[in-house]
């Protein structure tokens, strides 16, 4: 479960980073965002990679059920669900479209995944998510203290 987790998280990851660095043309990122400024970096990890993880894992979770139940394919409901997550998440048009990449990944395998590997499926989202936001906290603080 762990290995599919990391697997997950290094293709999340990579088409945020391509996506980031396609993006980085047109805007300025040098700064970070500014909501990551006046928050304790040891609250900012507790929320970022766990609390908000686990919350909207279970969000994708019933969001995948209802698609489901409504008979919309995984496509879409995964289309469906990375845009309002990519909504929800918009400091700006950038960042919104960064964030869409992981949550279609994430969602497509949930929806996908989730009548052959009953109690896993939601394990390795979670745990992916998880990392996934570890790296991106650890590169921003790093970012600010080697700053």
């Amino acid at each position: 479960m762990l290995k599919a987790a990391l697997y997950m998280t290094l293709m999340t990851l990579g088409v945020s980073a391509a996506a980031l660095g396609i993006i980085n043309i047109a805007f300025d990122f040098e700064d970070g965002p500014n909501w990551m400024r006046p928050v304790p970096i040891l609250t900012l990890f507790f929320i970022v990679v766990v609390l908000a993880p686990a919350l909207e894992t279970a969000l994708l979770v019933m969001f995948v059920k209802v698609g489901q139940y409504v008979q919309l394919g995984a496509l879409t409901i995964a289309a469906l669900f990375a845009l309002g997550m990519a909504c929800l998440h918009a400091e700006d048009t950038a960042h919104g479209l960064i964030v869409t990449l992981p949550f279609f990944i994430w969602t497509y395998f949930y929806a996908s995944t989730r009548d052959q590997l009953p109690d896993r499926a939601w394990k390795i989202i979670f745990f992916s998510h998880a990392i996934h936001n570890a790296v991106i906290v650890a590169m921003m603080a790093a970012a600010l203290v080697f700053a």
